[in-house]
């Protein structure tokens, strides 16, 4: 919003269009370690620490080595974006605008990967979570300063990011506190580290993917259209984007941890139990925040731009598509969970292709055609497709039961969500003119409509209730018992 009213709509769509990139980097580092994190559960169950060592040793020099690949990617990035914007702004001011955001992600990628890695298969993520929200909060603080004082947009990003990336050294002293006995330097066998480095090639290629997905729609518009076009895209992709990196980071980063040691310990019945019940979990939180989001979109952008020269008009269909596109794409964060925990990444990197070359070509030609309508196009039929094999995937070569109730749940939801939405729509809300009376009306709208959601769910899922409290019950018993590398 600031960034907006300081230095103009169109720095505004250009900075938004490469923190996406900065999101999907963000990503990237989480997923990139998953085969890591997959062969850490065992050592870990067995307190084994001469294999943790071998395995975090292999994850730093694989996080270097992805990290210069990646540094050199987003040089050209840097450089594609600020020569392909139509804007008056000078190339080289939004070539280091692009290059400080991008080489701080890399530098934290290369730096913290090891330690996610580590924490995330020890089920710590929290930790690294709770620093990482510390740090955000002073470096927003700190931006905030620095453009109130009237700093240029280039040096105000580039102190903020530096005071970001400080946090390096807090989850360095944790981790070293935390666990005195393992090392990240400890000698590696070329053999075993060759087969990690296969075995990762398509843990690339799954967690590029997202990276592609998340900013082909930003590159099209910005080569094809204009920067306030884009900007009016940025706008809704603040929201929405943040609802699916929040709910990855949730529920995939959370949980990946817990079935990969399920699927170890190759108890197929628990696994299915405690699957069901994420999937339960999860598609009534999905659908109770994306149905929220949309009834609150209109007064997000009425606040968001109203302090800009010339605010920008709300855009319903860009909303609903966004919308639609969201719940799509998320949905698939359960499947991508449990093939994370049980490794099966070089099984089904063939859909991940054949997502990314859906999303490129029918972006372009709906980008040509409709304008920032168009890529939605891409992004809705590339996210059908996804989920499809996902769904059809993770039941019968996984959890080996029928996709049928997988199918129902997003239906059914899908159906109930358009129907509160068409309802909340009617209702005349309250004139909403400052973000205290805009945080009051989402809270209240958010928790009548998770109610209603869960309502809804365990109506037509009566069974839930008691694996619910099942669930509860095992979890409060063998929370005590918890194996711990520290």
């Amino acid at each position: 919003m600031l960034v907006m009213s300081k230095y103009g709509i169109e720095v505004f769509g250009f900075s938004t269009s490469i923190i996406s990139i900065v999101a999907g980097i963000n990503i990237l580092e989480i997923g990139l370690g998953s085969g890591f994190i997959q062969a850490l559960f065992k050592p870990i169950m067995n307190n084994n620490s001469f294999e943790i060592n071998y395995l975090l040793t292999n994850a730093k020099k694989y996080f270097v080595k992805s990290g210069i690949f990646i540094l050199v990617g987003t040089f050209i990035v840097a450089v594609a974006y600020s020569t392909s914007s139509t804007s008056e702004i000078g190339f080289f001011e939004l070539f280091f605008l692009a290059a400080t955001l991008l080489f701080g992600a890399v530098f934290e990628l290369v730096i913290i990967g090891k330690y996610r890695v580590l924490l995330t298969s020890d089920e710590k993520v929290g930790t690294l979570v709770n620093v990482q929200t510390g740090a955000l909060i002073i470096s927003s603080a700190v931006r905030i300063i620095l453009m109130t004082l009237g700093f240029g947009v280039v040096i105000m990003q580039l102190i903020a990011t530096v005071v970001y990336l400080l946090r390096v050294v807090i989850i360095k002293i944790i981790v070293a506190k935390k666990y005195p006995q393992l090392t990240f330097n400890l000698k590696v066998d070329s053999a075993h580290a060759n087969t990690q480095k296969i075995e990762n090639s398509a843990v690339i290629l799954h967690n590029v993917s997202i990276l592609v997905i998340l900013n082909i729609p930003f590159l099209l518009l910005i080569m094809m259209t204009d920067l306030k076009t884009t900007s009016e895209f940025a706008v809704y992709a603040i929201v929405f984007y943040a609802v699916a990196s929040i709910l990855f980071a949730t529920f995939s980063q959370a949980a990946v941890a817990s079935f990969g040691k399920i699927a170890a310990k190759k108890d197929k019945n628990e696994l299915i139990s405690s699957f069901k019940v994420y999937e339960f979990i999860f598609s009534i939180i999905l659908f109770s925040v994306y149905v929220s989001v949309l009834t609150l979109i209109q007064h997000f952008v009425f606040l968001y731009t109203n302090n800009n020269a010339t605010p920008l008009a709300y855009l319903p269909l860009v909303a609903a598509l966004f919308a639609c596109a969201g719940v799509i794409y998320s949905f698939r964060v359960p499947m991508v969970t449990l093939i994370q925990a049980d490794g099966h990444f070089k099984q089904t990197r063939g859909s991940v292709i054949i997502e990314l070359v859906i999303l490129v070509s029918t972006s372009i030609i709906g980008v040509k055609m409709f304008g920032i309508y168009g890529v939605f196009v891409g992004m809705i039929l590339s996210a059908v497709y996804r989920a499809i094999h996902l769904i059809w995937y993770g039941n019968k070569k996984i959890i080996i039961q029928s996709s049928l109730l997988t199918v129902k749940r997003l239906l059914f939801n899908f159906a109930f969500g358009v129907i509160i939405y068409w309802v909340i729509s009617y209702i005349q809300a309250p004139k909403i003119d400052s973000w205290l009376k805009f945080v009051g009306l989402a809270l209240l709208q958010g928790t009548i409509i998770l109610i209603l959601f869960t309502a809804f769910n365990l109506i037509i899922e009566k069974e839930m209730f008691s694996e619910l409290k099942k669930l509860f019950i095992t979890t409060m018993m063998k929370s005590s018992k918890k194996p711990d590398v520290s």
